[in-house]
């Protein structure tokens, strides 16, 4: 973890997962949480790749992997994709891991700025 005494420069720490939510059939918000967490409503993004050293995963095809991009930037709503004002997305921290971050700050900046 990055340690600042500006706290909107600080990274997040632990292990993180991001998830995403949906909103009839398009996206609607991205959530970025600890790796341990769990949100019912969202879908997992990040899969493990390796484990022990050992790689786990099992790779897709080339062109499994672009008919996947197209079908995710199918359900991605055009107000994201345009090339001029274009929405912001909206990506979001849990509350837990946005209270492990206040926590270890305070921690930080109880240490070395006061």
């Amino acid at each position: 973890m990055k340690f600042t005494s500006a706290k909107e420069k600080i990274t997040l720490p632990g292990r993180k997962q991001c998830w995403r939510r949906f909103r009839d059939g398009q996206y609607f918000e991205d959530i970025i949480s600890l790796w341990d967490e769990n949100m019912d409503d969202a879908q997992p993004l990040m899969v493990p790749i390796m484990i022990d050293g050992e790689v786990i995963y099992d790779f897709p095809e080339t062109q499994h992997i672009r008919n996947y991009c197209m079908e995710q930037l199918a359900v991605l709503p055009d107000e994201y994709k345009r090339l001029t004002d274009a929405e912001v997305y909206s990506v979001n921290i849990s509350e837990r891991l946005t209270k492990l971050s206040e926590k270890l700050f305070e921690q930080y900046r109880r240490e070395y700025f006061i």
